[in-house]
């Protein structure tokens, strides 16, 4: 009799916790299918946000479209959903993006960086954010750090961001080394000379050079009359050029005027000839009657 009443019970005990764990379970199911939505909602909200952006330019918009993609990306990763927490991050990293450069053009360069910095950690393949990260170190005259971005963003695969980081590296070295050789006029020392070529070889650390480069390695070693040298980079300049009959006279100009230092006079004739356009023209028609029948 009593082992009779102790299985009856038995029996009730374990009826009450099969359905205790039914209920737990059918619980959990219940909050796992939420959350499931949870993370598709949010993502729809974000997408809907971002087109509402797309018309309105509010940043209010741009705010809300953060916000649900940064609420989607820990709830799609806990429901293995990593392709729409891939997603959410590619859109943070564009919002960083532009969070960082309304800062940048607002004047609040560390805002910048840390926004372009965030836009990193969400997306490290969006390159944008290197290239405005470059733009706010530069501001700050953190020289080496900013190209070490622009390094970065010039080897994008988006062809936009490639040419806008190609061309800050090489305007600033560029500019650097044109400042040197005309900082004293027409009295350019050799010490200007040798600045403006120690940063055109720095340029080439970063990206190959084109023809306004090899044009002031031109200019530069003329100063340090190392006539061949300046000669030789004339040429490669020449080979380079894609402009103006005008842009490229003066190439022809300073080639002329090695060739003449060393009295390669039939050489510089050719040269100046070429020169002869635009603000050249006067200058390198002087050349060629000075030289006349030499």
């Amino acid at each position: 009799m009593m082992n009779a009443k102790f299985s009856a019970r038995t029996r009730h005990w374990g009826r009450v916790l099969v359905l205790t764990l039914l209920v737990s379970i059918i619980g959990s199911s219940a909050v796992r299918a939420q959350d499931d939505q949870e993370y598709k909602r949010t993502f729809n909200e974000g997408l809907s946000a971002m087109k509402a952006f797309q018309t309105s330019k509010k940043m209010s918009d741009a705010d809300k479209a953060y916000t649900s993609f940064e609420r989607t990306v820990p709830l799609a990763k806990e429901q293995k959903a990593d392709d729409i927490a891939a997603k959410s991050n590619q859109y943070l990293a564009r919002l960083d993006y532009m969070r960082g450069t309304v800062a940048f053009k607002a004047g609040k360069v560390e805002r910048a960086i840390a926004s372009y910095d965030k836009g990193l950690a969400h997306d490290p393949t969006y390159d944008r954010n290197h290239y405005g990260k470059g733009l706010a170190l530069k501001k700050q005259d953190k020289i080496d750090e900013a190209m070490a971005e622009f390094k970065i963003a010039s080897e994008s695969r988006d062809s936009k961001t490639k040419r806008a980081a190609t061309k800050a590296i090489r305007d600033h070295f560029v500019f650097v080394a044109s400042t040197a050789l005309n900082r004293h006029g027409d009295r350019t020392t050799v010490a200007d000379a040798d600045e403006a070529i120690n940063n055109l070889k720095k340029l080439q650390e970063f990206i190959p050079a084109d023809a306004d480069v090899y044009y002031y390695m031109a200019e530069a070693f003329k100063v340090k009359q190392d006539y061949k040298q300046s000669v030789a980079m004339a040429n490669q300049a020449l080979k380079l050029h894609r402009g103006s009959k005008s842009d490229k006279a003066k190439i022809y100009f300073v080639k002329g005027e090695s060739l003449m230092a060393i009295q390669n006079y039939a050489e510089a004739k050719l040269a100046f000839k070429r020169a002869a356009v635009g603000q050249y023209r006067a200058s390198a028609e002087h050349y060629l009657e000075t030289l006349g029948t030499k």
